[in-house]
Order: C-alpha cells, then structure tokens, then sequence
C-alpha cells in the first residue's frame, strides 16, 4: 500500500510538472522494498511512463540525438553494474541517496551548462545519466541539462528524452534482473498507484502552477534522498 501511495505522487508530480517521477519514487521505493526490489519497480514504471509520452508525441522525437545519448549511457551499464554489486547494503544506500540528491540539486539550479554546448556534451550526459540510472533509477536530470544547454523547443526535448530512456530503463532491467515471483505483488499495488495518480492529476492540468508543483517535487525527492541515506546509519 505504501508503494501505492508513493508512486501516485510521483505519478502527480510528473503529469502536473513534466518531471520528478524518478527523483520523487526511486528512493521512497528503494527503502520501502530494498535497492534491487526498488530499481527493478521504478524501471518498470519508467519504461510505461516513456512509452506514454513517446505514442503521444511520436514525430517531435529527435532520433540521432536521442541515439547520441543512449549509445555512452548503455556504455556504462555493465561496469556501473560491477560498481553496484562491490557496493551492496548500507554503502549503497549511501551512494544511491548522495545520486538522488545530486541529480535534485541540478534539476533545481536548471541553469545551462557550457560544457554540454561542446562536441563530446552528449558523452558526459549520456554517460553520467546511464551511471545514475544504474545506482538510482534516476536517468533524467543530467540529460535534461544538456537538452536545456542545447536549447531543444520544449516538445522536442520531452518527446526525446523518452525515446532516449525508454530503451535505457529497459536495458537497465535486464542488467539488474526481473522481478521475483514475490516482488510482482508489489508491483501490482505500483500499477495501482501510478494509475490512481493519472487519473487524479489528469483534470489539473494547466491549473495548478507548474512551478509550485516542480518546487513540491524537490523538496519530496530531498526529503526521499535523505531518508535513503538514513537507512545507512539506522
């Protein structure tokens, strides 16, 4: 039931925002079920949401640019992997919740960066958003930068961005492993949750600020990146 709850949140914060699903969920999930049981839910949830975003907006999809990223970010699946497996418990924890509260702290700034206008920016963003996708199911902040610093029209860089985890989330899945028998349970009251949360955010749409709402789903994901690394010294 708890993951229920915290995923129509997250659901809530990305329809009436356009971003936060990852950052609000992934660290409420991942001490709610544990790291593994956490990621493999919020990939999951994010591949839906992507595919949702993608069958919406189909032709305001920049394929080469989407593939410019994916290309280093699947790059560091398997030694981010490596790096997950030496980690393991407590340690883990740590490094999952310092990642969230990273990526947090440059949704927040969401000024431009200089570096990711040069050749070689779709490296650095890929590659950081793959490790952090590994580490925290939170693949988004990084390459959201560096659509920013590119100047993307809005649509496009939405209707990209998707295309570019969907395929990312997925290979993130089959690095980590599908869920248990014991985990689909779970996963059933997430589903719930992430339609409850549709079905309530839907109607308000260009109705309730989406700045309040951004600023609203910062301070949950702050508040989740700290709880995930309280469970390191409890």
């Amino acid at each position: 039931m708890v993951v229920a709850l915290v995923v129509a949140l997250g659901a809530v914060c990305q329809v009436l925002s356009g971003t936060g699903f990852a950052l609000v969920v992934s660290p409420l999930v991942m001490v709610t079920l544990g790291h593994e049981a956490g990621l493999r839910t919020v990939l999951i949830l994010s591949a839906v949401l992507n595919l949702s975003v993608i069958a919406r907006m189909p032709n305001q999809v920049r394929p080469r640019d989407a593939l410019a990223l994916l290309l280093p970010a699947a790059l560091v699946i398997a030694p981010m992997m490596l790096v997950s497996d030496l980690l393991r418990g407590a340690t883990l924890n740590v490094v999952a919740g310092l990642s969230i509260l990273a990526a947090t702290a440059a949704s927040a700034a969401g000024r431009p960066l200089p570096f990711y206008e040069r050749r070689g920016g779709a490296i650095i963003a890929g590659g950081v958003s793959g490790s952090l996708n590994v580490l925290a199911g939170a693949s988004g902040p990084p390459v959201a930068l560096f659509a920013m610093s590119r100047r993307w029209p809005p649509t496009e860089m939405s209707a990209t961005l998707q295309a570019f985890s969907l395929p990312l989330n997925l290979l993130t899945l089959a690095a980590v492993g599908l869920p248990s028998a014991s985990e689909w349970g779970e996963m059933g009251w997430a589903a719930v949750g992430l339609v409850a949360g549709l079905a309530v955010s839907l109607p308000f749409i260009h109705r309730v600020s989406a700045g309040l709402v951004r600023r609203v789903t910062l301070g949950i994901a702050v508040l989740g990146g700290l709880t995930l690394l309280s469970t390191a010294f409890s």
